[in-house]
Parts: C-alpha cells; sequence; structure tokens
C-alpha cells in the first residue's frame, strides 16, 4: 500500500466531486469536508487488502455517505456557526440564513440531494484514475536510491583497496644500513 499514490488518487477524486458540485450551494464546504476525512482516515489505517485505487475510491464513497449523516451534519454546523471558533481556510459566514441555505443544501429527504449524493458516489466508484504515473515516481525513487547506494558502495571498495596498497606500499621497504635498503617483495638488497 502506497499512501503517496492514494492521496493522489483522493485529489483526483476532488477534482471529479467540484465537477458534479460545480453550482451547488457551499460546495466548497462539502467538498472539503469529504476530502479532509478521507485523508485523515487514510493517515489512520495500516494496510488494505485493495489496491491503491480501489482504497482511495472505498474510502473517499465512505465519507461521502458519512458526510450525510445527520449527526455528521450537525458537526459540521456547530464546527462552521459557531461564532467563537474558526477552522482551516474554509470560511463559512454564521449568519441564521447561511445555517438554514446549508440545512436545505444537505437535507437527504429532497430528491434534488439524493441525487447529488449518489451522483458523487457513482462519480466516484467509476473514476478512471491513472495507475503507471505513480508507479513509475515510485520506481525512480527506488532507482535513485539503489544508484546512490551503488555509488557508495563502489567509493567505499576504491578507499579500502587504496588504503591497503599505500599500506602494503609503506611497509614493503626496510631500511638496513646507510646505503642499503631491503625489499620484501622481492627479497633482495637494493644499494642506492
Amino acid at each position: 500500500m502506497d499512501k503517496a499514490a492514494i492521496y493522489s488518487h483522493i485529489n483526483l477524486l476532488r477534482l471529479r466531486i467540484n465537477e458534479i458540485l460545480v453550482d451547488y450551494p457551499f460546495k466548497e464546504l462539502i467538498c472539503s469536508e469529504i476530502i479532509n476525512a478521507s485523508i485523515i482516515a487514510i493517515g489512520e489505517i495500516d494496510n488494505s487488502g485493495f489496491d491503491d485505487k480501489e482504497t482511495a475510491k472505498r474510502m473517499v464513497r465512505m465519507q461521502i455517505e458519512n458526510f450525510f449523516k445527520p449527526k455528521n451534519i450537525s458537526l459540521v454546523v456547530d464546527k462552521y456557526w459557531n461564532e467563537r471558533l474558526i477552522y482551516g481556510f474554509t470560511r463559512v459566514n454564521p449568519t441564521k440564513d447561511n445555517l438554514i441555505r446549508f440545512r436545505s443544501a444537505v437535507d437527504t429527504t429532497k430528491p434534488s440531494v439524493l441525487e447529488i449524493k449518489y451522483s458523487m458516489l457513482n462519480t466516484v466508484q467509476n473514476a478512471e484514475l491513472p495507475i503507471k504515473q505513480y508507479n513509475s515516481i515510485t520506481t525512480r525513487q527506488k532507482n535513485k536510491l539503489s544508484t546512490w547506494m551503488i555509488v557508495g558502495i563502489a567509493s567505499a571498495f576504491i578507499t579500502i583497496v587504496s588504503v591497503l596498497f599505500l599500506f602494503a606500499l609503506n611497509s614493503r621497504y626496510v631500511k638496513t644500513g646507510d646505503c642499503v635498503v631491503f625489499d620484501k617483495w622481492k627479497s633482495e638488497y637494493i644499494e642506492y
């Protein structure tokens, strides 16, 4: 499971959700709440039995389902219509009129809201997400790592061989007299 690829897939799914919610009221709030909850949930899971694309799709679909539950709607209302608290970059004018409009925009008893919800779920499920782009990025990173490892091992080998050669060369000649040197490698005396 490659979490970087899953985050990238979730970001692509954000674009698909924004395409559906083009003229929908509170589209930034709805989209950011769904995507942020998906990213937080992905950060908390260890492994998934699905591939990266399917994991991202399932997580976003689960968060869409959770967003439209009444319990979550009340948490979102408390989060954004509480005048004492401001969260993140999504800013909502906390007026009573905006609250009524928001509750109307996420009321699942209305057929238009259910249509938006199911179109988001369907779009996420049928979204075509690229695979090779993310695999090539991770492959390139692995190749860089292995290239650096090869360069490091080669330079260590060259350094060790050089030190051994210099050590052997240093102990090759032994001075025995004023003008006589003994060569250990050839076992002969050299006069100079």
